[in-house]
């Protein structure tokens, strides 16, 4: 008997888009207001990265678990409230505007298995 891939759990079960290999790195960074020494996490998914507002909460603790500290805060920019990297000295958080900016710094990468890209950013859509 063979195994379809959808059995085998390739396929989301939301909206049934083939899933794609997701990395979380957790990125050792200095605060932009402050200068402390803080962590930050981001996922890598379908070629994009996406920030703590577009997270599953089990990401969330694991980012957490990893000494990030990630709070629900106010962005003026986009007027909405969203879960972001947060300095623990200072509560300033880094933005989804200026997560680009550190991308490619040295980081420890988190294997979370096959995600559905499709319904990640769905989840960035709905907070703009």
């Amino acid at each position: 008997m063979t195994i379809t891939k959808s059995e085998q759990g390739y396929y989301c079960k939301i909206c049934g888009e083939e899933k794609q290999r997701a990395t979380m790195q957790i990125v050792p960074v200095d605060c932009w207001s402050c200068g402390s020494p803080m962590k930050m996490a981001l996922i890598l998914v379908s070629g994009t990265w996406l920030g703590p507002e577009a997270f599953t909460s089990d990401q969330i603790e694991l980012a957490r678990s990893k000494s990030v500290v990630i709070q629900e805060q106010f962005s003026k920019t986009s007027e909405s409230k969203y879960f972001a990297n947060t300095c623990p000295n200072c509560k300033n958080f880094i933005g989804e505007f200026f997560i680009h900016e550190y991308l490619y710094l040295p980081a420890e990468d988190i294997d979370l298995g096959f995600v559905c890209g499709k319904c990640a950013l769905k989840n960035i859509e709905n907070l703009i």
